[in-house]
């Protein structure tokens, strides 16, 4: 029972003071036990759900206490009604009792409990198929995550799902295992929305990127430099951003064989582009320093080495870094290894700041936001960690962009510019709470001494205090979140309706329909190529993917023998003019195109006419690798013939799914080359 202060028992709150229920206009202060509550609730004769009375209680309680013009006493004991319901909200229910209800609420002997609470009922196997969903408010919701996130920790001993989090974002799929109606349901953020500072320069950042794809380093250096009048009228924090960060792309251009350079190795990425990039984030503020290099974090309870971490004037580990080694190491495991380390270290740093200042008030803290940059292949990969729940975390991508290969590439530069714009936003979002947090749990510490307040729960409640460091091994690859594709694909058929139907699958506005290509014919395929380039002017051609092959020949052509069910000449020659000619027409031509771009610096997915052209490209850094393929249901099949033999087993045709996931396994190992892999349930055909 909370009592309330002698001094108080008689007082009343007034509408001209606080907008809050009716009851504490007309209830004194020593009656504002929830019990009484209900009473009024009930003689009120409205039907309302259990949940939505407690919170309605606990909304007036918890504006009693934030007003800082009432008596210190009363703010101090609705704070401590507030932090009882809580408590008593934990509590069983006996059900051995006979009760009777008044207009839903049920009373006994004085002693109100309210029907169907939330807090009393069985717990629903949100994960259980067979059963509909029983989501009812946020807390069920809130216990669906969990459940799920405990049913998917099982892909690996140090996956995040363990600690419960939520990733999401705006280049990420989403977790296959957890159904899209909880994602959709539960308003996770998409992307990232930030106010570019491009933008609000937008004649002075114009001037400069254009310079950048047509003029010399002097050139560019002036136009950054600019004048006084191009930068009038722009906001001071941006345009300082936006002069700094080009400073900052000059000096780093300026190096010979950048890309080669950074490619060598992890010292090199680091030391040439990572870390200057973070100190362009925190250099116009005091109060955040970078520490680069081996840093061992604080806020672990285990040795745990980054590869950088910003901390405030408070000692507060605020940001933490992760680089997985040089630019296109290209190992998968070690991305996956790196991304959970980087999540939960993350976890620590967060957790840590609701241990230090844990009697802060649940309002500030849960605005705490930890970013976290991850550089790994040829991108930087910005998240942002933050509560959503009693012990349940979301993890959000917020912003990624590709490593710029030359001052050329003004794209990349730009999405670059917008992702340290965002970290620096976040930071500086989250020196701000901290110091409303410290401020709080000192206050909050002091008026404990005075008054003996005890209202205010800890937040070290709220959070995982252990987290165990994630040990190297193998099997990281499968923690990594699946990226969304993100290619734009030019698709090649000799029927267009069929091109059309596959566009339509992968997404109209990533694909382009060249028009109806003969791949034995070569001037179809330059013509083609030649529409596609045009189409994305913008990119650079980064591989192809063959799949061009017929099983038997059309029926125009004829076979010999009886039935005429021998391959004829015409028959055999159609069939390699179609699968070995058209292939290597097509592979020779992209092959041209990638040599130009210098695209040796990428994993191309070529599969095509394998061991000659493996040996061919190799020292240009191609990978080109074949898939002997069996039979699969595709529309080339039930054009040429409705009887096409089937796989010894599995007992049927492939799926297309099938040959694409096997592709994007052999894009993706980079040791395979120069080799076939078969895909045909042993059919050999």
């Amino acid at each position: 029972m909370t009592s309330c202060p002698l001094n108080c028992r008689g007082f009343k709150i007034t509408s001209d003071q606080l907008k809050v229920d009716e009851f504490f206009y007309t209830t004194p202060a020593v009656d504002w036990g929830f019990e009484n509550y209900l009473l009024w609730y009930a003689e009120k004769n409205e039907k309302a759900k259990s949940n939505n009375i407690i919170q309605d209680y606990k909304d007036s309680l918890d504006k009693i206490k934030n007003c800082r013009s009432l008596n210190d006493d009363i703010i101090s004991y609705a704070g401590r009604l507030s932090s009882n319901l809580h408590n008593t909200k934990k509590r069983k229910r006996n059900h051995n009792v006979t009760i009777d209800t008044v207009n839903g609420v049920a009373v006994n002997n004085g002693t109100v409990v309210i029907n169907n609470n939330y807090e009393s009922r069985d717990k629903v196997d949100h994960t259980d198929e067979s059963t509909s969903w029983d989501i009812k408010n946020p807390e069920d919701l809130f216990d669906a995550w969990r459940q799920y996130l405990n049913e998917a920790s099982n892909k690996h001993e140090y996956c995040t799902e363990k600690y419960h989090v939520i990733e999401c974002g705006y280049s990420i799929k989403c977790n296959p295992e957890i159904p899209d109606e909880l994602y959709s349901q539960s308003g996770l953020p998409e992307e990232c929305v930030i106010e570019s500072p491009f933008i609000s320069s937008i004649k002075y950042s114009d001037k400069v990127l254009n310079y950048m794809k047509t003029k010399s380093w002097k050139e560019v250096e002036a136009a950054v430099i600019g004048s006084y009048d191009e930068k009038l009228k722009i906001d001071q924090e941006q345009i300082d951003y936006v002069e700094e960060y080009f400073r900052f792309c000059l000096l780093l251009f300026k190096k010979n064989n950048l890309y080669r350079r950074l490619s060598a190795s992890e010292s090199n990425f680091s030391r040439l582009l990572v870390w200057p990039a973070v100190e362009v984030a925190i250099d116009s503020t005091e109060e955040m320093v970078l520490l680069p290099g081996e840093y061992m974090l604080k806020s672990f309870q285990e040795k745990y080495k980054a590869d950088g971490c910003i901390i405030d004037n408070e000692d507060n580990e605020v940001f933490i870094l992760e680089i997985s080694g040089k630019l296109m190491l290209n190992e998968k495991w070690k991305y996956g290894y790196d991304h959970v380390k980087c999540t939960f270290g993350a976890l620590t740093i967060f957790n840590s700041a609701y241990k230090k200042y844990f009697f802060a008030t649940e309002e500030t803290a849960t605005k705490l936001q930890i970013p976290y940059l991850h550089a790994m292949e040829d991108s930087l990969h910005l998240w942002v960690l933050e509560l959503y729940s009693n012990k349940l975390y979301i993890s959000n991508k917020a912003f990624k962009c590709k490593i710029p290969e030359s001052m050329k590439d003004t794209k990349n530069i730009l999405a670059m510019g917008n992702l340290l714009w965002c970290l620096k936003m976040k930071l500086e979002g989250a020196n701000i709470v901290l110091k409303a947090m410290k401020e709080e749990h000192d206050s909050y510490q002091v008026s404990r001494m005075l008054r003996g307040d005890d209202s205010r729960r800890s937040l070290v409640e709220m959070v995982n205090v252990d987290i165990q460091k994630p040990v190297k091994g193998e099997g990281y690859g499968v923690v990594l979140p699946d990226e969304k594709d993100e290619n734009e694909y030019s698709i090649f058929d000799i029927n267009v309706d069929s091109a059309r139907n596959i566009a339509s699958e992968l997404e109209e506005n990533r694909c382009f329909v060249a028009g109806s290509v003969n791949v034995t014919v070569e001037a179809d395929v330059d013509h083609a190529i030649a529409k596609t380039l045009e189409h994305f002017s913008s990119k650079k051609l980064e591989g192809v993917i063959i799949s061009s092959g017929i099983v038997t020949p059309p029926a125009t052509i004829t076979g010999y023998g009886p039935d005429q069910v021998l391959t004829s000449y015409a028959q055999f020659e159609h069939v390699i003019r179609v699968n070995l000619l058209g292939a290597y027409c097509v592979a020779q031509k992209v092959s041209e195109i990638l040599l130009k771009n210098n695209s040796f610096n990428k994993d191309a997915g070529l599969t095509g006419l394998t061991l000659p052209l493996a040996k061919e490209l190799s020292s240009f850094g191609i990978h080109v690798m074949s898939i002997a393929r069996g039979v699969f249901n595709t529309p080339i099949v039930d054009r040429s013939n409705k009887n096409a033999p089937i796989a010894l087993f599995p007992r049927r045709l492939g799926e297309p799914t099938e040959f694409a996931g096997l592709v994007l396994r052999v894009i993706d190992t980079p040791m395979l080359n120069g080799s076939v892999v078969r895909l045909d349930g042993a059919l050999h055909v």
